[in-house]
């Protein structure tokens, strides 16, 4: 190869190194389109989870304003709640779990 062949590459080589770096390193370079790309999809994910739990809210405040079984339901799972006549008697275990039973033979309201 002669020289000026030689110069002319290395030359390239050179402005081609430089424009990747600026490519790879700058502030908006590929690196940081790639960081913000992601953060997008994460936030275009939390977003569709959002408007799946706005559905089921809507659903459940729609049921809790007509259907009395599951305001019960709900009452007795979230707010421990029990019915008249019925005996809540707490067992620690491992879990602290609680157990209600019904008075079906007509006991005073003593815990067992």
């Amino acid at each position: 190869m002669n020289r000026p062949v030689v110069i002319r590459v290395v030359v390239y080589s050179i402005i081609i190194i430089i424009i990747l770096i600026y490519l790879f390193f700058k502030d908006k370079g590929i690196i940081e389109y790639y960081h913000i790309k992601k953060e997008y999809v994460d936030i275009l994910n939390a977003n569709k989870n959002m408007e799946k739990e706005k559905k089921q809210l809507k659903i459940d405040i729609k049921r809790l304003k007509s259907d009395k079984k599951y305001i019960e339901k709900i009452a007795r799972e979230k707010y421990n709640m029990i019915k008249d006549g019925e005996i809540e008697i707490k067992i620690n275990k491992k879990g602290g779990e609680k157990w209600v039973l019904k008075n079906f033979l007509n006991l005073d309201q003593k815990v067992l």
